[in-house]
């Protein structure tokens, strides 16, 4: 019997209609029609022979099998770009503007972006480090190529994104962890997603500010040294410090999640070849912290 092949225009569908969570954000995306989506999903469904996405209220979820499928999609959708460059042979050129959160820039990403740049030296990459709140407002003045950030729920609409995971929120202190009657924290300035979720699981318990800073390394110091304890993701996380998802008769922390913002306008070869490359490296670091 021979096996029906995969159409890569579906899977591409398939892979916006997942990160968009509708098929109206996917028409858009793809710039086609909301019902030649519909009948794009409906084609593919056929081809594998199940379900691949169900409707809950106004968004999609993903089957168990969808959730097989689009693993797969995405890893097709990057060798179809990696063989096309390849037999080509045509140079990337042009420039990327590329803002990030502190945790990948001090951690899993620079030396990703170093190969980037070895690959492609004609390619002129400027890297902008910031909060997440900071990097929203250069991203929505058009300064901005693609960005990392971290978000609790969905961003706004008006920030075109894809979703590339999620990590565990964490306590981080010093060892060995004491807690008093009245909390000493470690915060970043708001507004920020990590300070909010802290105080709002604190609620009703008595805490304190002891060190307020803007800087990912100043709030490892400060733990370090024993100011206090804070709340952020693990990663980038010294060794030195400890961390848990909840602290002694507090509940369990959420996740937050990883989009990667793209600007939609004027579509380059350089963009769309350092989109893949950090979103690989973001799942592949985010997959082996979670093992």
């Amino acid at each position: 019997m021979q096996l029906p092949l995969l159409e890569l225009d579906l899977l591409r569908t398939l892979i916006a209609a997942v990160d968009r969570g509708t098929l109206r954000e996917a028409a858009r995306v793809i710039g086609r029609t909301e019902s030649a989506v519909s009948l794009q999903m409906k084609r593919l469904d056929e081809l594998v022979g199940v379900k691949l996405l169900e409707k809950r209220g106004r968004s999609l979820r993903l089957t168990t099998a969808g959730e097989q499928l689009v693993d797969y999609a995405r890893r097709f959708m990057d060798l179809n770009y990696e063989a096309l460059q390849a037999v080509s042979g045509f140079q990337i050129e042009g420039r990327v503007r590329l803002g990030l959160v502190q945790d990948f820039a001090e951690g899993t990403l620079p030396n990703i972006l170093a190969a980037f740049s070895r690959a492609h030296p004609s390619v002129e990459l400027e890297v902008k480090v910031e909060r997440s709140c900071d990097l929203a407002t250069l991203f929505l003045q058009d300064s901005l190529d693609l960005m990392l950030f971290f978000c609790l729920g969905r961003p706004p609409a008006r920030i075109a994104s894809t979703l590339v995971g999620s990590a565990p929120m964490v306590w981080v202190w010093r060892e060995p962890l004491t807690i008093t009657d009245e909390i000493r924290l470690i915060l970043f300035e708001p507004p920020c997603v990590f300070r909010r979720t802290a105080l709002k699981q604190l609620a009703g318990r008595r805490w304190k500010q002891s060190f307020l800073t803007s800087s990912l390394s100043g709030t490892w110091a400060a733990v370090q040294a024993g100011l206090g304890i804070s709340l952020r993701s693990p990663i980038g996380l010294p060794r030195s410090l400890s961390a848990g998802t909840n602290l002694p008769g507090q509940k369990e922390l959420p996740q937050v999640s990883i989009y990667l913002g793209r600007r939609e306008r004027s579509p380059s070869a350089a963009v769309d070849r350092l989109q893949v490359e950090i979103t690989k490296a973001v799942r592949e670091s985010l997959s082996g912290m979670n093992a």
